[in-house]
C-alpha cells in the first residue's frame, strides 16, 4: 500500500523526487488517481508526455507550439500536454496556466471553488530555484503555491533535480517522497529534510541505495521506506442490474 494522505495534500499538496527511472513519474500516477477517486478533478502539465501513456487521466489535450491562451477544461481532469512548446514559452504557458485557474478560484471565493490539483511533472523546467524572486513574472504562480489552499487549490510537484527547484515547492509541501539520487547536489539537498542517515551510502535506506519505486516517504516529522508499484490503469465496465446499465470500475 501507497502511504498518501488526502487531508494533508489538500492542505499542503504533495513532493516527488529521484532520478530518472527511480519511478517518480509512476508514484504521481497512484497519488492523481487517489485523488480523483476523493473527487477531486487533476491536471498534469506535462512536458514529458509520460502522462500520455498509462495515466489515470484519459483527456489529453495538446497545446500547439504556437499556442497563445490557455482554456482549462471545466469538471474534468486532464493531461496538458506541453511536450511541443519550447522552453520559454513553456514557461510563459505556464505561468498563464496558474493565473487562470487561481483567478477562477479566488473568484469563487474562501473556500467556494471545487477542490483541484495541479500536478506539475519535471517542476523544475518551470520553476528554476530562485525564481520565486521574481514576483513581476512569476506571481501568479506564487499565488497559487502559496495561498491556493484557500480558494480549494493545490499543487504536486516532480522533479529529477530537487536542488535546481525553487525551494517554495518543496518547503510548502508536508508530504513528500525521496526516491534514489546520487547528485551530491541534491543529496546536500535532502539531508536537510530528512538528516544525514537518510543520505549516508552506508545506510541501506538512505536515498543513495534506493531502488526503483523505493522513496522515502515524510509526513511532517515522520519518515518511513516505502515501495511503490507498476500503475495499472482501472477499466470501466458495465453490467445490467434490475433493467439499469450500471459501470463499475476494475483493475487489469
Amino acid at each position: 500500500m501507497i502511504p498518501f494522505d488526502i487531508t494533508e495534500a489538500k492542505d499542503t499538496g504533495f513532493f516527488d523526487c529521484g532520478t530518472t527511472q527511480s519511478g517518480k513519474s509512476t508514484l504521481a500516477k497512484h497519488q492523481a488517481e487517489k485523488l480523483m477517486d476523493n473527487g477531486i478533478n487533476v491536471y498534469a502539465l506535462d512536458v514529458s508526455k509520460v502522462w500520455t501513456l498509462d495515466s489515470p487521466i484519459d483527456n489529453i489535450i495538446e497545446v500547439p507550439h504556437d499556442c497563445a491562451t490557455v482554456d482549462i477544461p471545466a469538471n474534468q481532469s486532464a493531461v496538458i500536454d506541453l511536450s511541443h512548446l519550447g522552453y520559454v514559452n513553456r514557461i510563459k504557458y505556464v505561468i498563464q496556466f496558474c493565473k487562470a485557474i487561481y483567478d477562477w478560484h479566488m473568484n469563487k471565493g474562501f473556500k467556494r471553488a471545487p477542490f483541484e490539483f495541479v500536478i506539475f511533472e519535471e517542476a523544475h523546467t518551470y520553476f528554476f530555484n530562485g525564481c520565486f524572486r521574481s514576483p513581476k513574472q512569476f506571481s501568479p504562480c506564487i499565488d497559487l503555491v502559496t495561498v491556493g489552499a484557500n480558494f480549494n487549490l493545490r499543487f504536486g510537484a516532480i522533479t529529477q533535480f530537487p536542488a535546481m527547484l525553487d525551494k517554495a515547492l518543496v518547503k510548502i509541501t508536508q508530504q513528500r517522497y525521496f526516491g534514489w539520487s546520487t547528485e551530491m547536489n541534491d543529496l546536500n539537498y535532502i539531508r536537510a529534510f530528512v538528516g544525514r542517515e537518510y543520505v549516508n551510502p552506508k545506510n541501506p535506506d538512505s536515498v543513495f541505495n534506493l531502488r526503483k519505486g523505493q522513496f522515502l516517504y515524510q509526513l511532517r516529522n515522520n519518515i518511513a521506506k516505502i515501495q511503490s508499484r507498476p500503475y495499472v490503469k482501472k477499466k470501466a465496465d458495465t453490467f445490467e442490474l434490475n433493467g439499469q446499465q450500471v459501470q463499475f470500475a476494475y483493475i487489469l
